[in-house]
């Protein structure tokens, strides 16, 4: 509501008043950007941390999604992709992509949201070996 209040007061103000306002979703945008980059690199260090393709999936999933609601980060039509192998010293590339919200900024005559994307490859640790329950040395 104070945003609202405070946005309402610059539209009516001056012309430099305006010229601000058109930056703000620039710096949303910037903002959006770098938490997404870090979901995406969070996913992909959970990812390299599994056993299975199917479990560094999931993991690189739920991770990204986590690390977007810590940040605060309102996505829609969210979607999580995985890619490489599980090998040690391999690499596995996660790929965040959503759409953005950045709510008031219809007020401005910009679109609400843009879809974004971000990349992040990890290498799988070379020295970490899973030893299988039974399996022997």
């Amino acid at each position: 509501v104070e945003k609202s209040a405070h946005l309402g007061k610059v539209l009516a103000g001056d012309r430099r008043d305006r010229a601000h306002l058109r930056l703000v979703p620039a710096f949303d945008q910037v903002g959006a950007r770098l938490r997404l980059d870090d979901a995406a690199h969070q996913a992909a260090r959970a990812a390299t941390l599994q056993r299975s393709p199917a479990a560094a999936t999931a993991a690189a999933r739920d991770t990204a999604g986590a690390a977007r609601a810590r940040a605060g980060l309102a996505c829609r039509g969210v979607t999580v992709t995985m890619s490489g192998t599980l090998a040690p010293a391999s690499a596995v590339t996660v790929r965040v992509r959503c759409t953005v919200d950045f709510g008031q900024a219809l007020l401005l005559g910009v679109p609400g949201g843009k879809t974004l994307e971000s990349t992040a490859s990890e290498v799988v640790d070379a020295y970490l070996s899973w030893h299988e329950p039974g399996a022997s040395r």
